[in-house]
């Protein structure tokens, strides 16, 4: 968007909303635009709305000084407090330990991001789900992929390619992270019931941060609590933990003994048990996470459809976009009953015998439908997805539709297509300006000059003077004085013959 207003927010998050079926998103990421916060409150009032971390600390480097130089203690003691699951009485004590040791009670930047703690740090966002997200990394790397394989000013025909290409540079490394995960094996001399069962439902990935929680959880012993239905995870090294750091926190169970929650909220945040729950389910013998605390997204079968959905579907004859979601949701399923009988021959020979019934049933529905008055169909005419067919004709598939057979392919009316319209842009005066002004720290030496340059040319003008004082050159601006060597002449004998 060449305007970054409220109006223009405003069209872009109700464009998105009709593009998602009406659904708001439970939780946004964003910096701290003003004009989008007030179009998310328009727009989506329902929906959590939190800040960047990236964009809150970014000037931290600058604004600090010295004190967050690279491998410094304090830099680490700050990200540790940003970083970690912490509670609200750990993160305030916390905070307030760091200003007394390094005496920045009085910082502006300090200052400034504490007051806005509820909008980016983690204790006031702990029951809401992120998925682990805390920055808009997700959609600043998809952008950055997108340019990478794109480039600017191009043509429709080279976008269409390169998008291809980028889909299926995606789809491979979607393919080689699911064979990494077929092919883990788990080699430890300590595994536990519950960490079996984590493995055959968990990717790699997403296993490798469960197992880090399950180490984790060994610092912990469980005391029995005064509620049957509450169990205390207490530190067993209490002595070297920080003294703001909690070394006791309260597991809570529900009447089925199936759900728990823990006052850390990493479950409600990232959707993976925390390793005090975990610590309370090994000690009662439980070998299986409950059904409630896995998240498909995080299991090998994310990708799969699942058949309640498959229910729900009507498909519509005249409608293309319909048309791909039925093919692909055909593909699909075909896929599925190759694989489970690629290796059985008697599962193999019934699912011969069911599709061998499946086309006589659909030749004898074709055929009864070829008979009626005015039915066609892409079996018998050969023709693709949004081309003519044996009925119909270019006048026919642009009859009634303004945008011709464009519009018709993409499934829309005219109003709906007259309905999507960009949003309206008050041009401000004078020429835009393409890009931002970066800070020093991001420029190259040679960019630093010039803008120290372009200061001091400022800085001039509006004092009123006519001339600059260049910058002194090495030696003088004089050219150092070099010897010239003249080339030596070789002189040959002649030899008589």
């Amino acid at each position: 968007m060449p305007f970054e207003t409220t109006k223009s927010f405003k069209w872009v998050f109700k464009e998105f909303i009709n593009l998602m079926g009406g659904k708001a998103p439970k939780t946004i990421l964003t910096d701290q635009c003003r004009a989008m916060t007030r179009a998310i409150k328009e727009v989506m009032p329902d929906t959590d709305h939190l800040w960047c971390k990236w964009h809150v600390l970014r000037h931290a480097p600058e604004e600090l000084g010295p004190v967050y130089r690279r491998n410094s203690p304090f830099r680490e003691e700050f990200h540790f407090i940003i970083n970690e699951m912490l509670t609200v009485d750990e993160f305030e004590a916390a905070w307030a330990d760091l200003l007394d040791r390094y005496n920045l009670h009085d910082d502006p930047f300090m200052k400034k991001t504490y007051d806005k703690r509820e909008k980016w740090a983690k204790p006031w966002s702990k029951d809401k789900f992120c998925a682990r997200m805390t920055s808009t990394q997700r959609s600043e790397s998809a952008n950055n992929m997108l340019k990478k394989c794109i480039p600017r000013n191009t043509s429709m025909n080279l976008f269409v390619r390169q998008y291809r290409k980028l889909l299926w540079r995606r789809s491979n490394a979607e393919h080689s992270a699911e064979h990494k995960t077929k092919q883990f094996v788990l080699k430890s001399k300590r595994v536990y019931a519950i960490e079996k069962h984590a493995m055959s439902i968990y990717t790699k990935k997403v296993f490798e941060l469960f197992r880090e929680e399950v180490d984790k959880c060994t610092q912990y012993n469980v005391v029995r609590s005064e509620n049957p239905n509450q169990w205390r995870a207490v530190h067993n090294n209490a002595v070297k933990r920080k003294n703001w750091a909690r070394v006791e926190f309260c597991v809570s169970i529900d009447e089925s003994g199936e759900k728990y929650s823990c006052e850390c909220g990493l479950f409600e945040h990232f959707g993976m048990l925390c390793r005090h729950v975990l610590k309370v389910m090994i000690h009662l013998g439980v070998g299986k996470i409950p059904d409630c605390h896995i998240l498909k997204r995080w299991t090998r079968s994310a990708r799969d459809i699942d058949e309640h959905l498959l229910s729900d579907v009507r498909f519509d004859a005249h409608d293309s976009v319909t048309n791909q979601l039925r093919q692909s949701l055909l593909y699909v399923n075909a896929l599925e009953v190759v694989r489970s009988g690629r290796k059985d021959p008697e599962a193999a020979d019934i699912i011969m015998k069911h599709l061998a019934n499946a086309k006589r049933e659909v030749d004898r529905l074709v055929d009864a439908r070829v008979k009626a008055k005015g039915y066609c169909s892409d079996l018998h005419s050969g023709a693709e997805d949004g081309g003519l067919t044996d009925c119909d004709t270019e006048n026919e598939l642009t009859a009634g539709n303004t945008y011709g057979a464009s519009g018709s392919s993409a499934g829309l009316s005219d109003n709906e297509l007259e309905a999507i319209l960009p949003p309206e842009v008050d041009r401000s005066r004078g020429r835009p300006r393409a890009n931002r002004y970066k800070p020093m720290y991001e420029l190259s030496s040679k960019a630093k000059k010039s803008a120290i340059r372009r200061k001091q040319l400022e800085t001039v003008q509006e004092s009123g003077a006519r001339t600059v004082d260049k910058p002194k050159k090495k030696n003088g601006g004089r050219k150092k004085k070099g010897v010239k060597v003249a080339p030596v002449k070789v002189q040959r004998k002649k030899t008589s013959t």
